[in-house]
């Protein structure tokens, strides 16, 4: 293993050590420089982070953890439906108390029957020289309807600690000249001025003559249009766990949630811990209550990687088939007046081509951002559709008269009609590209 700033030249043995023993003073050398080199490398810890530094002091793509989100895209009045979150670890670091909240849009309109109200704490301690601050971020999502930042310090001799808070969106409020102790409360009408984001909270020691120390205690209460459900105490490396709400819309027309994904990533260094603490990630969720089940796309993170990748893959591969299924019905035996040059040779490869590239393209979203169960139903009737197509144009004599006394020709004539109006079912329940048909 190299060590920064040591650089050792190994001598040739050969011919300057005439025996074993005359190779021992090189060997103890060689050992004392190894170990000088092991010490400068354990010494030099100081290059290291100190306790509780955030990750993204030292990492600038940190990666606290990955998400999914899969929900329906449609509802139907008074049916409950779930919304599933999977929270995974993919980093070489611990995850902590993971919790995932859930806001509905308009409460009136969407009930979710899963969790416990939720209520949002966050502690923080330290201690302050004369004139020094500190800042923190808390976050408050949507669905807020109180927020309680209380300071409980102590000092010497005329020591003041003050609290000062600042919106996202503006809104001020701060507590001075009270002594080592604060406390400043906001309701709902103060939050909406405020705007949803991390508050602002600044602890200053303007006056006084030594340290002051102080614990921050912030409380945000959460009304019944937000739901909690708390994960597992840790998630190692590569360990996932899925978070699963029931809800029911009671009211039509559009509504949605927003998502608050919650917890601590924590990677231990040589010395010392080196920890994100109360990173949140929010993702809108949109969906309409109506009259029927319809599925999309699963949601996922920017920093998941193959979700997007693959739904776009799956896209191309989805036209690419419509186009070779065109293709193949232009080249039949049912269109031979066309006079095509080599038209059966062109029908079969093409029809080849047809089968694999559908059943690529059902893969990638199956594997990718689409779940079961209706987002694949008319997806997979079509693949077994083009797979009859296939065997019956392939092996005439396989089936022939074999289904209710229907020639091969008749089966896969037959076989065809459906195929194009399953596809055409299939583009208009779950074509990405054709919502504005639904």
């Amino acid at each position: 293993m190299p060590f920064p700033g040591v650089r050792v030249h190994l001598p040739t043995l050969s011919g300057r050590f005439p025996s074993p023993t005359g190779r021992i003073p090189l060997l103890l050398i060689l050992a004392s420089v190894v170990m000088i080199a092991l010490s400068i490398s354990v010494t030099g810890s100081d290059d290291l982070p100190p306790e509780r530094v955030l990750c993204d002091d030292c990492h600038e793509e940190f990666v606290p953890f990955q998400y999914t989100i899969d929900a329906p895209t449609e509802v139907p009045t008074g049916e409950p439906f779930d919304l599933s979150v999977t929270v995974f670890n993919e980093e070489m670091h611990a995850v902590y108390y993971t919790a995932v909240m859930l806001t509905v849009t308009d409460p009136e309109g969407l009930v979710v029957e899963t969790g416990e109200a939720a209520v949002m704490t966050f502690m923080e301690q330290g201690s302050l020289g004369f004139r020094a601050s500190v800042t923190y971020q808390i976050p408050v999502s949507p669905g807020s309807q109180s927020a309680l930042f209380v300071l409980d310090g102590s000092g010497g001799f005329r020591d003041d600690l003050d609290l000062a808070i600042q919106g996202p969106e503006g809104g001020q409020w701060s507590s001075t000249g009270s002594g080592t102790d604060a406390s400043i409360s906001l309701d709902e009408g103060d939050l909406q001025e405020g705007g949803y984001g991390d508050y602002t909270v600044t602890i200053s020691h303007p006056q006084g003559v030594r340290q002051a120390s102080y614990t921050l205690d912030v409380v945000v209460e959460y009304g019944s249009g937000s739901m909690i459900l708390y994960g597992p105490d840790d998630m190692q490396q590569d360990e996932s766990h899925t978070f699963m709400f029931s809800l029911r819309g009671v009211l039509e027309g559009p509504n949605g949630v927003t998502v608050t994904i919650s917890g601590t990533a924590v990677h231990a260094h040589a010395t010392g811990e080196h920890e994100e603490t109360d990173f949140t990630r929010e993702e809108e969720v949109p969906f309409e209550v109506g009259d029927e089940f319809v599925y999309g796309p699963r949601i996922e993170d920017d920093d998941n990687g193959s979700g997007g990748g693959l739904l776009l893959a799956g896209q191309v591969m989805a036209f690419i088939s419509a186009t070779l299924l065109i293709v193949s019905i232009a080249t039949s035996g049912n269109l031979s007046r066309f006079k095509l040059p080599k038209r059966a040779k062109l029908h079969c490869w093409t029809s080849y081509l047809l089968v694999g590239a559908f059943m690529v393209h059902w893969a990638l979203l199956y594997v990718g951002p689409y779940s079961l169960p209706a987002a694949l139903e008319t997806g997979l009737i079509l693949l077994v559709c083009i797979v009859g197509l296939a065997v019956t144009g392939a092996r005439p004599a396989l089936l022939d008269g074999k289904v209710k006394g229907l020639s091969n020709r008749k089966l896969h004539i037959y076989l065809t009609y459906a195929t194009v109006v399953v596809l055409a079912v299939h583009i208009v329940l779950n074509g990405s590209h054709f919502a504005f048909l639904r």
